[in-house]
């Protein structure tokens, strides 16, 4: 089943429009229930960010502004993180396109019990990367922010979606 999605344009319409109201859903869940939902990840994402960037000896401080964003304080250089820092709209539309996706219900929690710690891992080496070249390169941190990195999480995105699919269609083949 998995494979002929594509196949059938009836079934790639289903797709479309079931992940639109699945992104419109997540969209809605992360606005609504932001306190309970974006800021802890946010919160643990910066935290664990700060810890690894002063193990690795550049010196942070992490403040932030509660219910509103969290700041990493380095040398010449303060980082507001907020929730478009962290990836979680990305991860928004990954749980969309899981859940859009015609599978069984222990695929779709398989690809969820993996893809939401693959992203958190993926936000923090994204803001660890993003600090490094503010310090070694700081004319560089601007384009990596605001076009380089943003097209990488589309592709990390994207990556890990397709990584799961094709799990999906090798299962079925076996």
């Amino acid at each position: 089943m998995s494979a002929a999605i594509f196949e059938d344009p009836r079934r790639r319409v289903g797709f479309c429009l079931l992940f639109g109201l699945w992104a419109l859903v997540t969209a809605f869940t992360l606005d609504r229930w932001d306190t309970a939902l974006s800021l802890p990840y946010m919160a643990a994402i910066s935290q664990v960010t700060a810890t690894l960037l002063n193990w690795i000896g550049i010196q942070v401080a992490l403040g932030g502004v509660p219910g509103s964003y969290s700041i990493l304080s380095m040398d010449h250089v303060v980082f507001h993180v907020t929730r478009e820092c962290t990836g979680v709209y990305a991860l928004g539309l990954y749980v969309a396109a899981v859940l859009s996706y015609p599978a069984s219900l222990r695929q779709r929690l398989l690809a969820l019990s993996w893809g939401l710690p693959a992203f958190f891992c993926y936000s923090i080496l994204r803001l660890v990367l993003l600090a490094f070249i503010a310090r070694v390169a700081p004319s560089w941190t601007q384009f990596l922010h605001v076009y380089l990195l943003v097209i990488v999480n589309a592709g990390f995105l994207l990556w890990l979606w397709a990584v799961w699919v094709n799990r999906l269609v090798h299962e079925e083949e076996s």
